[in-house]
């Protein structure tokens, strides 16, 4: 009994932690405009994707409504896992843009990413985070993110 209350509190320890960290958090919204997928074989392909996106976020509004692009590169293997890179390129409403990179490892629902370069407001940034889909309809899709942003 005392062994489950110490695993219970250790577990709820561990994620008020891992939360805590988060000093920026919010949501994505995507639509893809481009997909073409390459199969060399069954159950084996390369899939590239074009997106429009937009950020929003209360928490750290410099982020808040930037919009732009994004692509994607999805390698589907035989073993039915897949992984996906790719990079985004967005700007807010006064011009200034931002660029991030993002990985998502093999048979995940979440993924990393990082910011890597940025103009205007931007500049010098050096943000990081997690991310995970939470909805797709089609080309929709709907992702929530945190991370520090710095």
């Amino acid at each position: 009994m005392n062994t489950k209350v110490l695993v219970l509190a250790t577990l709820c320890s561990v994620a008020t932690h891992i939360h805590a960290a988060d000093n920026c958090t919010g949501s994505e919204a995507t639509v893809d405009s481009y997909t073409e997928t390459f199969e060399v074989s069954k159950d084996h392909s390369l899939t590239m994707v074009r997106s429009a996106s937009v950020v929003m976020s209360e928490d750290a509004p410099m982020y808040n409504f930037t919009t732009g692009e994004c692509t994607a590169s999805v390698l589907a293997t035989p073993d039915g896992k897949t992984q996906a890179t790719g990079h985004c390129l967005r700007r807010d409403k006064d011009g200034d843009a931002w660029s991030l990179e993002w990985a998502q490892p093999p048979g995940t629902d979440k993924g990393t990413w990082k910011t890597v370069g940025g103009t205007g407001k931007f500049a010098g940034k050096r943000s990081s985070g997690w991310f995970q889909e939470v909805r797709r309809d089609g080309k929709l899709a709907a992702i929530r993110w945190g991370g520090s942003c710095k």
